[in-house]
């Protein structure tokens, strides 16, 4: 009898949290947008969601090959990016940008107004009005709070919770530090759904828009994304934006519609192609020598040691004095 009535109170137990949890969903299911879910705008604080973005943008950094070493270009996205922010949804935020050494085309955003775009996808872009619309997708991530949702879930549900039944900074600081590595690895690989992929993009081209910026350039980033999704024959795409970034031909459609509904007359500036690749001068300057640095940690990886090593100092010869080359030969 005894045993019968306990597992009665720990199935009703389950039942309650999974109600709970359930419910919790289902609130931020019915959340308006642009705020994210009730769970985070209610019980999390700038200052802890700071804290969990920094530790999760100093590891993709560190992941990913580090800052790229080229001041004016970091000074050129960073600028474009807080012109940008002037118009975002959430003033209180601060945020900050930088350029990640690494040929896989993505670009990343963590809570706290932390954002980066890899030096593979900059390579790509043609328009300054292009990468405006990269960097306002990103921070408009942020905005509606995207990357967060589901990460203050699994907290919730390990009961660090205070005397409200409300997330406690305190519980997230803790786990923060016994796990950070744990929460940094969710926070890069967080993949984001349709819905809030276009939350983002009706953001980012607001404020493209209220910047100056060609909203076109939406639609030409898209119509890039698309091509390469279907020639699907780059893994680096595969692997990196598109895993982050769901795209599809209906993101295009959803796009253009937006725009001819919201912005018909707007044509705005940034769309000066020469001036951007006066931008991006050391990106073409260092594309033979990273192209050939990605084919010698290919090998590296396979165990072919000897012949890494070679190409390393064929990259080196096509980009000299870039840091992530040296470095990596002198490891390898």
């Amino acid at each position: 009898m005894k045993t019968d009535l306990r597992q009665f109170w720990c199935s009703l137990t389950k039942y309650t949290l999974t109600v709970l949890l359930l419910g919790l969903l289902a609130g931020c299911a019915m959340t308006p947008p642009g705020r994210g879910s009730e769970l985070t705008q209610d019980s999390m604080t700038l200052k802890t969601e700071a804290a969990l973005g920094k530790s999760a943008y100093l590891q993709a950094i560190q992941k990913n090959g580090g800052i790229y070493q080229d001041p004016e270009l970091g000074d050129f996205v960073s600028a474009v990016g807080q012109r940008l922010v002037r118009h975002n949804q959430r003033p209180e935020h601060k945020f900050s940008f930088a350029v990640i050494n690494d040929s896989a085309p993505n670009a990343f955003a963590f809570p706290g107004g932390y954002v980066a775009i890899t030096r593979g996808l900059l390579a790509v872009l043609s328009t300054e009005s292009e990468l405006a619309t990269i960097l306002g997708h990103e921070i408009g991530h942020v905005t509606a709070k995207h990357c967060l949702q589901g990460i203050e879930y699994e907290a919730f549900s390990e009961a660090v919770t205070d005397k409200k039944g409300e997330l406690a900074d305190s519980a997230v600081y803790g786990l923060l530090a016994s796990s950070a590595d744990g929460f940094a690895a969710k926070l890069i690989d967080t993949r984001y759904s349709l819905e809030q992929e276009f939350e983002s993009n009706r953001l980012s081209i607001d404020m493209l828009v209220k910047a100056g910026y060609a909203p076109n350039g939406a639609l030409q980033v898209h119509e890039l994304f698309y091509a390469e999704l279907e020639k699907a024959a780059n893994t680096d795409w595969l692997n990196g934006f598109f895993r982050k970034h769901p795209s599809s031909k209906e993101r295009l459609s959803v796009n253009r519609r937006y725009i001819d509904e919201h912005y018909p007359l707007v044509t705005g500036e940034g769309q000066d192609v020469i001036a951007f690749a006066r931008a991006i001068i050391s990106l073409t300057l260092t594309r033979q020598g990273y192209s050939t640095y990605d084919m010698a940690r290919r090998l590296e990886q396979k165990g072919r040691l000897a012949e890494a090593i070679n190409l390393y100092h064929y990259a080196l010869l096509e980009a000299p004095d870039e840091p992530l080359i040296m470095s990596s030969l002198g490891l390898a």
